[in-house]
C-alpha cells in the first residue's frame, strides 16, 4: 500500500474558518471551507496510507474523506513516498550532494538579492506590503530562518546513525587507536588512512561537525587545500582543535594550504609565469580578467554567494597558520616543503591532486607541520 506525506513546499493560510494551500505545483491556492483539513495534514505529518486514515471514520463518511485526499494529492500537498519496490522516490539519483547545483546555489543567491531589498526599501514600502497580506516582513523573514533551522535540525537527527554506520564498516569505535586520518581525501584516498570528504568519501561527513574520533585516537592527521575552505578564524580554529583532540600525545599534523604570501610576491613582482601556470593546474577555477582579480579570488576574498560552500573563504601565510595553530594549543610548529616531511609517514603529499603544483621552481603550496606535545 502506497503511502504519502505531507508536501515540504505546502503553504498553509488561515482566514475566516478557511484552510488556503498552495505548494509549487499550484497556481493559486486551494481552499477548504474548515479547519478539518488540518487533521489530515497532521496525520500525514509522518508517511502513511489512506486506509490508516480512512478507516478512523465511519463507512458513510469515507466516500467524503477520499475525495479531499484526493484533492490533497492532486494539488501536490500529499505526495508520495514509497515506489513499487518500497524504495524511497528520489528525483536526485540517491545523490543528495546534488542538491546543491538544483537548489542551495540559487537560494544563497536569492537571499544575497533579498537582503539587498530589504536594506533599500523604506518603511513606506514595508507597510504597504504589510497592508496587502496582512503579514508583517518580520514575520515572513523569522519564518524562512524557522524553516531552514527546523530541516538542518531533522537531518541533523539522522547524522550520528549515519556516520556510527560508516565507522562501523571501516571496523572503528570508541576503543580505536594509532589512526591516520586524512582529512579532505577528495578522489586520491590513502591506503591504510581513514579517507574523509563529502560523499561518496570512505567516511562522508562536514568537518564543521566535528571530527567521530575519541581523544587521542590518532598518531597522524594529513590536510592538503582543505584548511581554506573554512572561515576564518572561527572555522578554521574549531576544526584545528578537533584534529588537535584526536590526535595522541606526540602526534602529528600536516597541513597544506595555497601560499598567499608567494601570490602577493607574484601579484607584485608581475609575475606571468605563477599566474599562467596555476590556470594549468587549477582548469577548474574561473577564467580570470586581471591580476588582481585572480589573486583576490585564490585568497579568499569576495566569494561569489552560489559558491560560497566551495570557494576559498581565507588565504594563509606561515605567520597565519602558525598563529591560528598555536591558538588551537600546538606548541611545535614547523615549515616543511613538498615531500620532505621529518616522518616518512607524512611523506605523502604526492597524493594531493594540487600539492606538487609548481612554478618555475616553487610550488604555489604552503607545508606546515604541528606536533601534539
Amino acid at each position: 500500500m502506497p503511502k504519502f506525506v505531507v508536501s515540504p513546499d505546502l503553504i498553509t493560510r488561515f482566514s475566516d474558518g478557511q484552510v488556503h494551500l498552495h505548494t509549487l505545483e499550484t497556481a493559486r491556492s486551494v481552499t477548504f471551507p474548515n479547519l478539518w483539513v488540518v487533521n489530515v495534514l497532521d496525520h500525514f505529518s509522518r508517511p502513511a496510507s489512506d486506509d490508516e486514515f480512512t478507516e478512523k471514520f465511519d463507512p458513510a463518511e469515507r466516500s467524503q474523506v477520499g475525495e479531499v485526499l484526493n484533492q490533497l494529492k492532486n494539488m501536490g500537498a500529499l505526495k508520495p513516498v514509497s515506489g513499487d519496490g518500497g524504495e524511497p522516490v528520489s528525483s536526485i539519483n540517491d545523490a543528495p550532494g546534488a542538491l546543491i547545483d538544483t537548489c542551495l546555489r540559487p537560494l544563497a543567491e536569492s537571499l544575497y538579492r533579498l537582503s539587498g531589498t530589504l536594506a533599500a526599501i523604506g518603511p513606506e514600502t514595508a507597510r504597504a506590503f504589510e497592508l496587502e497580506t496582512g503579514q508583517q516582513l518580520r514575520e515572513h523573514m523569522e519564518s524562512l530562518v524557522t524553516g531552514a533551522a527546523s530541516l538542518e535540525r531533522e537531518l541533523g537527527g539522522f547524522v550520528a546513525s549515519y556516520i556510527e554506520d560508516q565507522l562501523r564498516e571501516l571496523g572503528i569505535d570508541g576503543n580505536s587507536q594509532y589512526l591516520k586520518i586524512h582529512i579532505g581525501a577528495g578522489q586520491s584516498p590513502l591506503a591504510g588512512w581513514v579517507n574523509i570528504d563529502s560523499y561518496p568519501a570512505e567516511l562522508a561527513l562536514d568537518v564543521t561537525w566535528g571530527l567521530p574520533f575519541a581523544d587521542g585516537a590518532a598518531d597522524y592527521v594529513f590536510m592538503s587545500h582543505i584548511l581554506e575552505h573554512l572561515f576564518y578564524p572561527d572555522g578554521a580554529l574549531a576544526l584545528l582543535q578537533e584534529v588537535r583532540r584526536v590526535l595522541s600525545p606526540g602526534g602529528r599534523v600536516r597541513i597544506i594550504v595555497p601560499d598567499v604570501e608567494k601570490a602577493l610576491r607574484a601579484y607584485v613582482d608581475n609575475d606571468e609565469t605563477f599566474f599562467k601556470n596555476r590556470m594549468q593546474t587549477w582548469t577548474w577555477w574561473n577564467e580570470p580578467n586581471t591580476r588582481l582579480e585572480d589573486f583576490l579570488e585564490y585568497s579568499g576574498a569576495g566569494p561569489r554567494p552560489s559558491s560560497l560552500l566551495n570557494s576559498h573563504k581565507f588565504g594563509y601565510d606561515f605567520e597565519t597558520l602558525s598563529h591560528v595553530l598555536s591558538e588551537a594549543g600546538f606548541e611545535t610548529i614547523e615549515r616543511s616543503d613538498y615531500m620532505e616531511s621529518e616522518d616518512l609517514i607524512l611523506r605523502v603529499d604526492d597524493v594531493s591532486l594540487v600539492a606538487g603544483a609548481k612554478y618555475g621552481e616553487e610550488t604555489y603550496s604552503l607545508f606546515v607541520e604541528a606536533v601534539k606535545v
